[in-house]
């Protein structure tokens, strides 16, 4: 008798299994990676009056709080349940989406997805949460249990992460059917340009901008641009705010690593570029009409853009656009029709 057998489970439980074990061989410590958050987290002690009082905002407070008491039982244990409950959400995502092998097989090896599954950070937890948000706005019968799991699932990624988190829920805002028919993303490239010509023209925008993103991340370079925050003038910071989002998706290059090792991270960058500019070249009218999942990673990716302009550090976009990283494969193999395709095998 023959019965058929799903690819995609041997992929998904394959990859389960690859992730538990390199948590198990405590692979982060042997590739020698640590980082001032984990430290934090993993040793947080403080109530939320005191955290606030000295500058630490609700957002780490929280993952803190839940690192921690996790730690306490084992160093594993936030690991082992962050990529767990991954799966459990990934599992939703490839089912709802139809994903085909070779999507699946891309976003489960992808370098730094990876790489941050083995970490205490948010960012692994954040990608799980979009992955869940994206299978239920696929699904088209919504009852009370939908609406209450997409409250969840939009609070924990505000929650988590709250300026990314306002983004989200603009473009669940959005993405809702009724305002498909006024095709707010033609408006995208007007609004951005003229907030550039604005940050160019307008001191106090400059300033503003300019501000922020130095205090977003305490380094020597301002931007993705390589230009130095003690050397600017007008022209270079609007250049940042316009054209921080290449390199916020091609992170790493060949020209710009100085360590073999990053090698790998200049495939997961060359990737994420090739995506996004398909993305935009091969957008699709009909879809983002009739696919309410489609309009928001749409909406989500072009908010890529403006997230991506206050970035500097190449370590920390890596890990900050991993929330993003569903959209992109949700539009990329949507319009290139692979996310249709499905085999089983007979044994």
């Amino acid at each position: 008798m023959k019965t058929t057998f799903d690819k995609r489970k041997l992929i998904y439980y394959l990859f389960l299994l690859l992730y538990l074990f390199l948590i198990s061989i405590d692979f982060k410590n042997i590739i020698g990676f640590n980082s001032i958050d984990e430290l934090m987290y993993i040793t947080w002690d403080r109530s939320f009056v005191e955290a606030t009082s000295v500058g630490i905002s609700a957002s780490h407070f929280t993952w803190a709080y839940y690192i921690s008491n996790l730690y306490v039982y084992s160093t594993y244990l936030p690991t082992y349940v962050s990529v767990l409950f991954f799966f459990y959400c990934f599992k939703h995502f490839y089912i709802k989406t139809n994903c085909s092998i070779l999507q699946m097989f891309l976003m489960l090896s992808q370098p730094s997805i990876l790489f941050f599954s083995q970490t205490y950070l948010r960012d692994f937890t954040l990608i799980s949460f979009m992955m869940c948000l994206i299978s239920l706005l696929s699904i088209t019968n919504r009852n009370k249990i939908w609406y209450i799991i997409t409250f969840i699932c939009l609070s924990f990624l505000f929650i988590l992460r709250p300026y990314v988190g306002i983004f989200i829920i603009i473009s669940f805002i959005l993405s809702i059917s009724k305002l498909s028919k006024f095709k707010l993303y033609r408006l995208f490239p007007i609004l951005f340009i003229s907030v550039g010509l604005i940050i160019y023209f307008n001191s106090n925008m400059m300033d503003m901008y300019k501000n922020l993103v130095i205090s977003y991340e305490s380094i020597n370079n301002f931007g993705l641009l390589g230009f130095d925050s003690s050397n600017l003038d007008d022209f270079k910071v609007t250049l940042t705010f316009l054209f921080n989002w290449f390199f916020y998706w091609n992170t790493y290059s060949l020209f710009g690593i100085d360590a073999i090792m990053k090698l790998i991270f200049v495939y997961d960058s060359s990737l994420m570029i090739l995506f996004l500019l398909s993305v935009i070249i091969k957008f699709r009218k009909k879809i983002f009409i009739l696919d309410r999942a489609y309009r928001f990673c749409l909406f989500m990716i072009l908010s890529s853009f403006v997230i991506g302009s206050f970035e500097s550090g190449l370590a920390t976009v890596l890990r900050h656009k991993l929330v993003l990283i569903p959209c992109l494969y949700y539009l990329f193999f949507k319009v290139n029709k692979v996310v249709f395709k499905t085999k089983n095998i007979e044994i």
